[in-house]
């Protein structure tokens, strides 16, 4: 059995066990129109979330400048009510000792000497000593109960604080989960779609290679070229665990991609990556933390592996030129941001237009439909290159 032959029973296979796949792409469009509809009720339901996260952090900060108000105030009470008890001290010995020709014991002794004018005069300044002293023990029990009234104010102040500091964070936690959970819901359907597109064009290659050599057999011509091995898919769900949002866009610049995934290329293979076209010589910068590999040679001519920290894997194709100092296994540790190289039309895409062929491949086993993460990654419209035309260019026969 050729090659050829033993790969369409291969495919065949698989295309039977993702018998829950329809072989064409607008059978799952449904799938993906309920994902990006739940995805709007998780964003409907998250901006509910941020509101009330706001509304929490508002009476947060509030509470917050009514503790700073009671804390500043506080030690001033407690200053006051210490200036108050040292001053009942010192009024209550000068009415009760009679010092400085005042108090109670001067009007007993002028009443006894019958000195009814002094005793009058040690009278008044008695009953005036007696009211300040009642005033400031006034003032004292006055400071008193507003001091406990703020430390209890402020005791309960406190808890609310941490009860709304809580909920504030149970909002954002919320808003995150929701956000999250739809987004991951999102991509595994766009995935799952794209790979029902890419083996209906994989089954669609393998029979016109069938095809092809049942007429050059007829025609006693020489057989066509074995259909080029690929590497399978990797498991739709995983699209989920390539991290979107912390990653930067691979091509710098002005940069235009359509969802090209599972379109056919040369020795019947379909197409596993996104086409990122850009000018000659754009920038091409690690998406991640990692460790770079560099390919010369191939389809792919000069190309990078990118394996970042967390076990993922991204491939650049056809560049123009590498950038930076490879160590003598054609490694080398990167930053993300850093330059990598730049884009070009080497390999299979020689005198084709100058892009960059980029994949992804979750824990760098297959590949998945790089376009709809580009989208979010990148947040660059697909737009045509050529406005008068409104189409890209034909696509180059590269990976």
């Amino acid at each position: 059995m050729r090659r050829w032959q033993r790969s369409a029973a291969a495919v065949a296979v698989v295309l039977a066990i993702q018998g829950s796949v329809p072989a064409a792409a607008a059978d799952d469009g449904p799938v993906v129109r309920r994902a990006r509809a739940r995805l709007e009720a998780a964003r409907t339901e998250a901006t509910l979330a941020t509101q009330a996260y706001l509304e929490s952090t508002a009476r947060l900060a509030r509470t917050e400048q009514r503790i700073a108000s009671l804390e500043a105030r506080i030690p001033r009470l407690e200053a006051r009510i210490d200036e108050l008890r040292d001053l009942l001290a010192r009024r209550a010995v000068a009415l009760y000792s009679g010092g400085a020709g005042s108090g109670l014991v001067a009007v007993q002794r002028a009443i006894e000497a019958d000195d009814v004018l002094t005793g009058g005069r040690a009278a008044y300044l008695a009953e005036t000593a007696h009211a300040d002293l009642s005033e400031s023990a006034d003032e004292y029990d006055e400071k008193k109960t507003e001091l406990e009234s703020a430390r209890a104010e402020l005791d309960d102040l406190r808890g609310e604080q941490r009860q709304q500091a809580d909920a504030a964070r149970l909002h954002a936690e919320e808003l995150d989960r929701a956000v999250e959970r739809a987004n991951a819901d999102l991509r595994e359907a766009e995935q799952r779609q794209a790979l029902s597109r890419y083996f209906a064009a994989l089954r669609a290659q393998h029979e016109a290679a069938a095809a092809a050599a049942a007429a050059a057999a007829q025609n006693n011509a020489p057989p066509p070229p074995d259909p080029q091995e690929q590497r399978p898919p990797a498991d739709p769900s995983l699209a989920a665990e390539i991290p979107v949002f912390t990653l930067v866009c691979p091509v710098t610049g002005v940069v235009t991609f359509v969802d090209d995934w599972g379109q056919p290329r040369s020795g019947w293979r379909v197409h596993q990556g996104t086409d990122m076209f850009a000018p000659l010589g754009t920038p091409n910068i690690a998406v991640g933390n990692g460790t770079a590999q560099m390919r010369v040679g191939g389809l792919a001519g000069n190309a990078i592996w990118l394996t970042t920290d967390d076990g993922h894997a991204y491939f650049y194709a056809h560049l123009d030129r590498f950038e930076g100092v490879f160590a003598p296994d054609g490694t080398r540790r990167v930053v993300q941001g850093e330059i990598v190289g730049y884009s070009g039309n080497t390999g299979n895409a020689a005198g084709g237009p100058v892009h960059t062929h980029f994949e992804i491949h979750p824990r760098n086993v297959g590949p998945i439909n790089p376009f709809p993460l580009l989208r979010d990654i990148c947040a660059t419209p697909s737009v045509p290159i050529d406005p008068s035309v409104g189409t890209l260019p034909a696509p180059a026969p590269g990976p």
